[in-house]
């Protein structure tokens, strides 16, 4: 009895060791109605000058968020394994910047895809095209059996989303050939990535007409913007055209106010002229009758005479 409850016991205690040396399960990823696990797309900032895109769904802005930079992003929904290419365009920092040799304070892709709690899920760049000239990247372990491409946090920490830099003006570059540099990127050119997803239960959607996310900023980009001073000039034109109008009105209204005084005028004229012809008729009529009536006199008196 006593050796039963002792094997009873042993093998409790087994399985329960054997249960906690087990990794922890993974939570299982799942795709929404549309077959989308999540999204992917170009996040970046300007060292020391700070124009930054730091999440796919916040705009591109000046270092204080007080306005919108024009530029364009197309980004991805992942629907499964496979490849995956995301851009930007329209955009490059200052030009007075870039001459004295800015660099980029980090250049990358942000995915939305939970790798905290998905430890098989694999994210890897491939690819980049930058300012015309293309990079590939080195993908794989190192001999110690990590990664090369590192994952890391983002501006923004939430959802076990990462992001692998391309550009790391406070760190190393990824490796790649030619070799990359923190130097920031010069045209509005295309600035394309190409990447690889795997580890989710299945493979992407090919030909999936929602695959590319377009999202305009803006104007759409930098060359479309008004020339420095230009749309100071256009406000204050603009300006100036309200007092223009409405001297323009007041003109005008002086101009009704001076007819219909001059209208009054030529009426209180008329009225004088009728009152002067009514004044004469009446001096005339009275200078008349009073003929009348001296002629009556002077009749009466000659006749009474006779008598």
């Amino acid at each position: 009895m006593i050796f039963k409850k002792l094997i009873a016991g042993f093998s409790a205690a087994t399985i329960a060791a054997t249960l906690a040396a087990l990794p922890a399960a993974a939570d299982e990823i799942k795709a929404d109605e549309n077959g989308v696990y999540g999204q992917a797309g170009i996040i970046w900032m300007i060292r020391d000058q700070w124009d930054h895109k730091k999440g796919l769904d916040l705009d591109p802005t000046d270092e204080f968020e007080t306005y919108t930079i024009s530029a364009t992003h197309h980004d991805v929904n992942i629907t499964g394994n496979g490849q995956y290419t995301v851009d930007m365009s329209g955009y490059h920092a200052p030009q007075d910047w870039l001459d004295v040799g800015v660099e980029v304070g980090y250049l990358g892709v942000l995915c939305t895809l939970d790798f905290e709690n998905n430890p098989d899920l694999t994210f890897e760049l491939n690819e980049a095209t930058i300012d015309g000239q293309t990079y590939t990247f080195e993908t794989g372990k190192n001999e110690d059996g990590e990664p090369i491409q590192v994952l890391e946090d983002s501006e923004i920490v939430e959802n076990g989303m990462k992001m692998i830099k391309i550009k790391n003006g406070y760190g190393d570059q990824i490796k790649s050939d030619p070799e990359m540099t923190a130097a920031a990127w010069t045209t509005t050119d295309p600035l394309t990535v190409t990447f690889t997803i795997g580890g989710l239960p299945t493979d992407k959607i090919e030909d999936n007409p929602d695959e590319v996310i377009e999202k305009v900023y803006g104007n759409g980009s930098i060359d479309n913007d008004p020339a420095e001073g230009e749309e100071e000039a256009e406000t204050e034109a603009e300006t100036e055209e309200e007092p223009a109008e409405t001297e323009a009105a007041e003109e005008e209204g002086d101009g009704d106010a001076a007819e219909t005084t001059a209208a009054a005028a030529d009426n209180k004229d008329d009225d004088k002229e009728d009152e002067e012809s009514s004044s004469n008729t009446g001096l005339i009529i009275g200078i008349i009758a009073a003929v009348v009536v001296l002629a009556g006199v002077i009749g009466f008196v000659v006749v009474k005479k006779k008598k």
